[in-house]
């Protein structure tokens, strides 16, 4: 891509306003729904807390109606009613925090807890439980929260809280997802065996829910530090919404049926059940955790029409699709991949398999999305712009948003030229103000009286304003004082050597840090200079034993990214999968490559060989 001389700034223009009152937009909103279903877990039996969830009345005989756990918008609202003023009899308040340790294989009371803290007025705060097993973090995420309910999911969860001394237990009201907890006299009450009359006296007063008053609070991935809070407002998340809705052909109505793939403590899901229930569409829960097959049964039992993946997953998903040739009677009308940068393979893979009407590779983050989208006519072309390099471009600025791509670690930021790399910078209703704690308070800053975040991610804008997502700064490699980027020998090796890739940096004396390079499997061939081009040569078996021939695969793979890329592109090393003793990529709990395991793994093997 060529520079040009408009400069890497962009506006969406006016957003629309929030409501006044987030809680009755919401559940007024679902009203003429009533009869209509709200959600399904298939995972969760039928009398699931049947204490406080009336049983359906529903006469309906379809051979998906008899898979787990279903719910209406009436039994839902009735519920949520009942369950709040539970809550509130036992003090919970409008501003107080329900910090949830729970994940999907508590769905059912995930979405109860999600709802009826937003009857009281409350914040909901979905954590990670895999937090509760890392004293440290906990305890610095308690003390952010400072929660006045506390969910857990059973006795062993029960124990490692108690063990890790959270605070003065009487202020708080402990709820589990098992049974009641008698532990030395800490109480903790199972919330299936909770009961109240819903006309009690305690009932809760409509909430205020006012679009500045804190909503939801989410905790980034914290894959190389503590976790970071996100405190949303009701604006932040009805700009959410909203923003979701502005993407072209979305179909967001009554007749969507969202399935949730990601964890119920991820941004990812809850955006998607909110866009499908503000609309009066249902949102479906096939399993305890993401497994492709139960997926593609949830897909063609319950009709499902919306789903929102990380790209590891939805590449599990296209190979479970081509593995078993399964085929569906039914059109999937929107289909993102989110959460990390899509490759041009995947896109095209998903648009080929899956067949959905709209596929959307989308950027966004825990604090706030989305902020950038297609029009109609770009959408329904065969293909999406993409930059030289196989980036996909995620976009135009929506309404509300602003955005600008800037030279990376200046203050103040300086405006990069179109077609230039740089950290993008992003302004929108949808985003937070700052964290919890006011930790890493750099990153966010005004200007012009404009809110604006630095993202960390290296970016690209268009002449046409299109952005770019290319890679993330903290990725870059410092080799003798210049940033080597990642993505460029990655993009070189797939498409020089036809296989995937992933580069890290790794600690050096001499060069401060060495890229290395770990693939899934050494390829069979190598690359030879024919007339300036790469042509592909197989290793002569007869003359190479396999231990010579995949050395002489190395060497010739790491000669070819120094003569194409440049000498300070010299690969330190290339590993495969096997060779670091990993089975598969290493996931964190988002679902994305989990960078600092590869590189851990790395440094553990130059230690063994050296």
């Amino acid at each position: 891509m060529s520079q040009s001389r408009l400069l890497s700034t962009a506006d969406g223009g006016p957003a629309s306003p929030p409501p006044s009152n987030f809680w009755q937009w919401l559940a007024f909103g679902t009203l003429p729904q009533a009869p209509s279903l709200a959600f399904v877990v298939h995972h969760q039996s039928s009398g699931c807390l049947s204490n406080i969830f009336a049983p359906s009345t529903s006469s309906s005989t379809s051979p998906s109606d008899q898979l787990g756990f279903r719910c209406s918008f009436g039994q839902l609202l009735d519920a949520v009613e009942r369950f709040a003023t539970i809550l509130y009899a036992k003090g919970l308040r409008e501003g107080h925090v329900v910090a949830s340790f729970i994940g999907n294989d508590r769905s059912v009371e995930w979405a109860l807890l999600l709802w009826a803290s937003w009857r009281v007025g409350a914040v909901f705060a979905p954590v990670e439980p895999g937090l509760l097993g890392r004293s440290t973090e906990l305890r610095e995420v308690c003390k952010l929260l400072n929660p006045k309910v506390v969910v857990l999911n059973n006795s062993t969860d029960m124990r490692s809280w108690m063990e890790n001394d959270m605070g003065d237990e009487n202020k708080v009201i402990r709820l589990t997802c098992g049974e009641n907890i008698d532990n030395d006299g800490n109480k903790w009450s199972s919330i299936a065996h909770l009961t109240c009359q819903l006309n009690c006296s305690s009932s809760p007063p409509l909430p205020v829910s006012g679009p500045t008053q804190p909503a939801l609070i989410m905790f980034t991935s914290g894959t190389t530090s503590t976790p970071k809070g996100c405190r949303l407002t009701f604006a932040n998340i009805h700009a959410e919404i909203a923003g979701h809705r502005a993407f072209a052909s979305s179909s967001w109505s009554s007749a969507a049926r969202f399935l949730v793939t990601t964890s119920v403590f991820r941004p990812l899901c809850y955006l998607g059940c909110l866009s499908s229930w503000t609309a009066g569409g249902s949102v479906i829960f096939t399993a305890s955790t993401f497994d492709p097959t139960a997926v593609v049964e949830g897909v063609k039992a319950e009709r499902a029409t919306h789903l929102m993946m990380v790209p590891t997953q939805l590449h599990a998903l296209i190979n479970e699709f081509v593995q078993q040739q399964h085929s569906l009677e039914h059109e999937l009308l929107f289909v993102t991949s989110a959460g990390d940068v899509s490759e041009r393979e995947l896109i095209s893979n998903a648009r080929q398999v899956l067949k959905p009407r709209r596929f959307v590779p989308h950027w966004g983050a825990t604090e706030g999305s989305p902020l950038f989208g297609f029009s109609v006519i770009e959408n329904t072309s065969a293909s999406l712009p993409m930059l030289e390099s196989g980036a996909t471009g995620i976009g135009r600025a929506l309404p509300g948003t602003k955005a600008k791509i800037c030279l990376a670690n200046e203050s103040p930021p300086t405006l990069v030229p179109r077609g230039t790399r740089g950290e993008l910078h992003v302004s929108s209703p949808a985003l937070i103000q700052g964290y919890l704690g006011g930790v890493s308070s750099s990153s966010f800053y005004e200007d012009a009286q404009v809110n604006w975040f630095r993202t960390g991610d290296w970016a690209v804008m268009n002449d046409e304003g299109v952005v770019y997502v290319v890679g993330r700064i903290k990725d870059t490699i410092k080799c003798k004082g210049i940033g080597l980027f990642p993505p460029v020998i990655e993009g070189y090796l797939k498409d020089f050597f036809g296989i995937q890739a992933t580069v890290v940096g790794v600690p050096d004396i001499e060069y401060g840090e060495k890229p290395v390079a770990i693939l899934i499997s050494m390829p069979p061939k190598i690359a030879d200079e024919v007339d300036g081009h790469p042509t592909k040569t197989r290793l002569s078996s007869s003359n190479h034993t396999k231990s010579k021939g995949t050395e002489a695969i190395r060497r010739a793979m790491i000669r070819c990214v120094s003569d194409h890329l440049g000498t300070e592109y010299m690969l330190g090393a290339i590993y495969t999968l096997e060779e670091l003793g990993l089975d598969d990529w290493p996931l964190n709990i988002s679902g994305k490559l989990d960078k600092n395991m590869l590189r851990h793994c790395v440094v553990n093997k130059a230690m063994g060989s050296g």
